[in-house]
């Protein structure tokens, strides 16, 4: 007795086709929502590390000219602290939000219709 899937194939291969593209429409799609995601990722850490440097190099700045100033040359002191949180604030922001983002779903929903498709066809073939 022939199997249930060949007999299938045999008289409608057009299902077969359908069913491959549909599957290449699934994959496709969980690539570009991975690549989204990736891409996201890769444009947060990029801010918070920059954003992070700048802050670190502004509030360098910051202690060299507190330091090297005496303080009636300072008009506004509180710029020496401002000017370096702004870049720090940001990179705070980019951090948390890199953290708080949703894990990377990978292909999970094609593993799933897969792993139906084989069961499927693991019952179809029991007499």
């Amino acid at each position: 007795m022939f199997h249930p899937l060949l007999k299938l194939l045999a008289r409608r291969p057009d299902l077969l086709a359908d069913h491959l593209d549909a599957y290449a429409d699934l994959a496709s799609a969980q690539v570009r929502a991975t690549r989204r995601a990736l891409a996201t990722r890769a444009l947060l850490a990029a801010l918070a590390g920059l954003g992070a440097l700048l802050a670190l190099l502004l509030a360098g700045m910051a202690l060299l000219l507190w330091a090297a100033l005496s303080p009636e040359l300072l008009a506004r002191p509180w710029t020496l602290l401002l000017i370096p949180a702004l870049p720090a604030l940001l990179a705070l922001g980019a951090a948390w939000a890199l953290r708080s983002s949703a894990p990377l779903a990978g292909f999970g929903p094609l593993r799933e219709q897969f792993s139906r498709d084989a069961q499927m066809l693991h019952d179809a073939s029991r007499p």
